[in-house]
């Protein structure tokens, strides 16, 4: 029996019992494995599933389409990798270039509205009669929800909706991709992320994963 195959076998073993049993186990690119069949309703108790073995597999789950797999990084890469997480700044890499710059009045009459209805946007002319930058608004938005219940209901009808998975687009298929590390900031090195698409962000998004894990 081949290693590949040795491992294919003792990661099924862990399954057994579990929502992943009897499921097709795959060898996939760049070391992963890749786990077939999973149910695109039931993603969360897969993924749990799979977590929960992390420890006998070695091995952190990430979910991907179909064919979404492409990169096979080298060990020098992933290396690379693991320090840059342990060292990158995330945040000057993901900072938004208009985060600091005044919102127009329009804008922040527009976004206040949103949330507020008109009598939050008449609680706002003395706060907001200064211009404010997007986190300053945000912030500001954040505490007046919290002191005034009647507005803070207002709102929560606006974005209810969006709470939860409700909104999301289903996919018809999906593969459980089974990386060969236990460290989930390091899933850059094989899978990318849209938010990530720019100089450094790879690097980044392992920086930020990897404080957000250790939280």
């Amino acid at each position: 029996m081949t290693a590949p195959e040795w491992d294919l076998r003792t990661i099924a073993a862990a399954f057994h019992g579990t929502v992943l049993q009897d499921h097709p186990v795959e060898e996939g690119i760049g070391g992963t494995v890749i786990v077939d069949e999973v149910d695109p309703g039931r993603l969360l108790d897969a993924w749990r599933a799979a977590r929960a073995v992390t420890p006998a597999t070695g091995r952190f789950p990430v979910f991907t389409l179909p064919g979404d797999l492409h990169h096979e990084p080298t060990p020098a890469e992933i290396d690379d990798l693991a320090q840059a997480a342990g060292a990158v700044d995330p945040w000057a890499v993901f900072r938004r270039h208009r985060d600091d710059r005044p919102m127009e009045p329009w804008r922040i009459e527009s976004y206040v509205s949103a949330f507020l209805g008109a009598e939050g946007l008449s609680s706002a002319a003395g706060p907001l009669a200064a211009p404010r930058s997007e986190p300053e608004l945000d912030r500001w938005l954040y505490d007046t929800l919290l002191a005034d219940p009647v507005l803070a209901d207002h709102a929560r009808r606006w974005y209810e909706p969006l709470v939860g998975t409700r909104t999301w687009h289903p996919m018809r298929e999906v593969q459980l991709v089974l990386l060969p590390t236990t460290s989930p900031w390091l899933a850059p090195a094989w899978i990318g992320y849209f938010g990530a698409t720019r100089p450094g962000g790879p690097e980044a998004w392992a920086a930020a994963m990897r404080q957000w894990h250790r939280r």
